[in-house]
């Protein structure tokens, strides 16, 4: 099992961002025995759409991109599965191509959506569950998240496949399958894929978040009162400081979980952020990639860079 979490974030510039969270365990279905604790589970994936003259020999690919965008990716169950399904997406995204000859458009097409590109993660996911031994039981929740080029919002969205075991006889397969595609309210407290630890996280963020909403009224209401230059940048602080304790309260309820010490959970928390600007990982706590030490260098030249999520 895995804690994947999710939340609409409004500390950097007051601007939106979507900020996911996963634990790194992975253990055995059934012993539970602990595979690893330094697992991905939040993938970034680029989707680049090109004229399809860009294919030709001789072409400049990056002359003919029309767009260029990402996608985040995390998974809640079977990993072999998740990883499958990442390698496949890093194939076919970045390989999305427009004829300009053919189209209709007298200019360029507007972008993907990102409910186009999450229904073709969902159309692979099924492709390639099917793929998979029967006599598995690969339930798998993947959760989609990050900025639609057309809406310019922040959207995430939820796809769940469970193949039950191989039936006997002759019965159909797909009695009991568990497949979905459904959008995420991003103005829920914090969205939590996975069963594991998600009533005790949303209660507790719950709180917290209505609590500094009831807060964030009360100064947005007087900064649009005041008159006074610093006096309103003094709110405007205060009201950045107040959405800040809703983001440290997810993270202190995740931060709880994986301490917990719980079979299934654990390792260290991996942090991805979308904003309008593109998606990209954050190293947290000390700043380790995935826990793991003495991995900074590339060359004699070169070193990972720390971006912390918490200061």
């Amino acid at each position: 099992m895995t804690i994947v979490a999710a939340w609409q974030d409004w500390t950097v510039k007051g601007e939106p961002r979507i900020v996911c969270v996963a634990d790194s365990r992975i253990s055995q279905t059934n012993s539970f025995k602990r595979i690893s604790n330094t697992a991905t589970k939040i993938f970034i994936i680029p989707v680049i759409v090109r004229n399809i003259s860009a294919y030709t020999l001789g072409a400049d690919p990056d002359r003919d991109t029309v767009h260029r965008t990402q996608v985040g990716i995390a998974y809640e169950g079977d990993p072999l599965l998740a990883f499958e399904v990442v390698g496949v997406l890093q194939k076919t995204l970045s390989h999305l191509t427009w004829d300009a000859a053919q189209a209709s458009h007298v200019d360029v097409p507007p972008p993907p959506r990102l409910e186009d590109i999450a229904n073709h993660i969902h159309t692979v996911v099924k492709a390639i569950s099917v793929q998979f031994d029967p006599l598995g039981d690969f339930r798998t929740s993947f959760l989609i998240f990050g900025f639609c080029m057309n809406s310019h919002k922040p959207l995430a969205f939820t796809i769940r496949y469970n193949a039950p075991p191989q039936p006997k006889g002759n019965e159909e397969r797909s009695i009991g399958v568990v497949d979905s595609i459904e959008l995420v309210d991003m103005d829920r407290a914090i969205f939590v894929l996975g069963e594991n630890g998600a009533m005790q996280v949303n209660s507790s963020v719950s709180e917290a978040k209505e609590k500094a909403r009831r807060r964030i009224t009360l100064l947005s209401n007087k900064r649009k009162r005041e008159k006074n230059v610093e006096k309103w940048f003094d709110l405007e602080l205060d009201i950045t400081r107040e959405r800040k304790l809703i983001s440290d309260a997810c993270f202190d309820a995740l931060d709880k979980i994986v301490s917990e010490g719980r079979k299934t959970i654990g390792g260290v928390l991996q942090v991805v952020e979308a904003t309008q600007d593109g998606i990209r990982h954050l190293l947290t706590g000390n700043g380790s990639v995935m826990g793991l030490e003495d991995v900074w260098k590339v060359g004699d030249d070169y070193q990972v860079v720390v971006i912390r999520e918490r200061l």
